[in-house]
């Protein structure tokens, strides 16, 4: 269901970056859904423009620069940085 959710959105042509709220799983540093997210975006890299975990998103980082360049969105608008997410761009 994940990969065909993504693979719709990247598709789609509209949609510029998904954020996917995985939660942090059971042992408190993500958990199944977290890796499925990551190992997704790692076997498409060819076809997205990049992959941010959500723990390195924040405005110092240059992948969070990268990520809302051109898109209109702010760093503070991303949310707080933490393990429980992942934002994926796709254009």
């Amino acid at each position: 269901m994940l990969d065909a959710l993504l693979r719709k959105a990247l598709l789609s042509g509209g949609t510029t970056i998904v954020k996917i709220i995985h939660g942090y799983g059971s042992s408190g540093k993500g958990g199944i859904l977290r890796t499925a997210v990551r190992n997704w975006a790692w076997r498409n890299r060819s076809r997205i423009c990049l992959c941010l975990p959500g723990e390195e998103a924040d405005m110092f980082n240059a992948g969070t620069r990268d990520l809302i360049e051109g898109t209109g969105l702010s760093a503070s608008s991303l949310g707080p940085p933490g393990a429980g997410h992942t934002f994926i761009r796709f254009t």
